[in-house]
């Protein structure tokens, strides 16, 4: 749940954001006071006294933006969506570094904090991806999830849709989703069941645009530029010749990571873009170890990790054991001094020993 001095902050924010749209302003400057100041509180206040701003806003309706920036955010509060600002230590650092970083992040899941620490592979293709490329995405995907990595897409149809498929499959706290609206809309409807699965799963839906944003073509390229930049690496999955997935290829090369193609048939119309990419020195992925080939910093478990009574031992076991399904909040409030309990409890659940239900109920396997 936001706290009322975030929320406060992302108020003030908001009505900068409002503004902007309505006059056409340039957020350029309030992003740069932000940075100075460290605060975004302190940053909107040096702002307001911005001389060329207020020239700019004279005679605009300030209470009427304040009261949709109000509505705004108590809606973020009555949804528990998350509003991470530059400023917050969750705030993913991959994507910080980017150059023009979007200044307000709105994040609905569980996980932000475990889920952003955790390396993070970008896996986009093709709407119409066919079922060779979608199961493959899914298998790269599932193979990232169970080695502990993150995978991000755009919930997007074909590749995108089975990446995250994927990611799911291969445990919790595995994937997160970037919209091109707000993130109480889910577009396309159809994966409405998909962004279920995400959040029961902890994972995260993510969206740089105020909640009740509609999807609008623009989001979509500024979409793309964040599922890059959250990643060390983006795998291109079947593209055609002209496609998002290749701006998204774009993005990531521009941002500094790593670029990585599935190679299709030569004929092929629908993986022309793909082959472009290995043509142009994107690295092959041919089997998804080739991911931890040409990605650095990727977790990858190893054989003693992967074997379960190494991690029996954990006292929460025995917990569960003698007490049954029990809310995670009460694992918490049972062992209050373990700081690792969150990884230890995602370890147990990858390795199929405790499983995590809706209501996060933590019970045995």
């Amino acid at each position: 749940m936001p706290s009322e001095k975030t929320l406060r902050a992302a108020q003030n924010f908001l009505i900068a954001h409002i503004v902007t749209i309505r006059r056409r302003l340039d957020l350029a400057t309030y992003r740069n006071h932000v940075i100075s100041e460290g605060d975004e509180v302190a940053a909107w206040e040096r702002h307001h006294r911005d001389k060329e701003y207020r020239a700019l806003s004279e005679g605009l309706d300030w209470a009427a933006e304040e009261e949709e920036a109000r509505r705004c955010t108590e809606r973020c509060r009555d949804l528990g969506i998350e509003v991470l600002l530059l400023s917050d230590p969750r705030y993913p650092e991959m994507l910080k570094s980017i150059y023009d970083p979007p200044p307000m992040l709105f994040v609905r899941g569980a996980a932000v904090a475990t889920l952003f620490s955790r390396p993070m592979v970008a896996i986009v293709g093709s709407r119409r991806g066919d079922p060779r490329s979608c199961d493959f995405a899914g298998r790269l995907a599932r193979e990232l999830v169970e080695n502990g990595n993150v995978v991000v897409s755009g919930l997007a149809l074909g590749i995108d849709g089975a990446a995250h498929s994927g990611a799911l499959d291969g445990g919790v706290e595995g994937t997160v989703a970037v919209f091109g609206s707000g993130v109480d809309a889910v577009y396309p409807r159809v994966h409405e069941a998909l962004a279920r699965r995400i959040l029961d799963r902890r994972g995260a839906l993510l969206s740089a645009y105020v909640p009740g944003t509609p999807a609008f073509p623009a989001h979509f390229l500024e979409r793309n530029r964040i599922v890059t930049g959250l990643s060390s690496a983006t795998v291109i999955v079947q593209a055609m010749a002209r496609s998002g997935a290749l701006n998204s290829a774009r993005y990531a090369l521009e941002q500094g990571r790593e670029v990585l193609a599935v190679p299709g048939p030569v004929r092929d119309s629908r993986y022309e873009g793909s082959n472009r990419l290995l043509k142009e020195g994107a690295a092959v992925v041919t089997d998804p170890s080739d991911l931890w080939e040409y990605i650095p910093g990727l977790a990858r478990m190893t054989k003693s990790q992967a074997e379960p009574q190494h991690h029996t031992a954990h006292p929460c076991v025995e917990y569960l054991r003698a007490n049954g399904a029990v809310p995670y909040d009460q694992l918490l409030r049972r062992f209050p001094e373990d700081l690792e309990l969150a990884g230890a409890v995602l370890e147990l659940e990858l390795l199929g020993i405790v499983r995590r239900e809706p209501g996060n109920i933590v019970r045995l396997a």
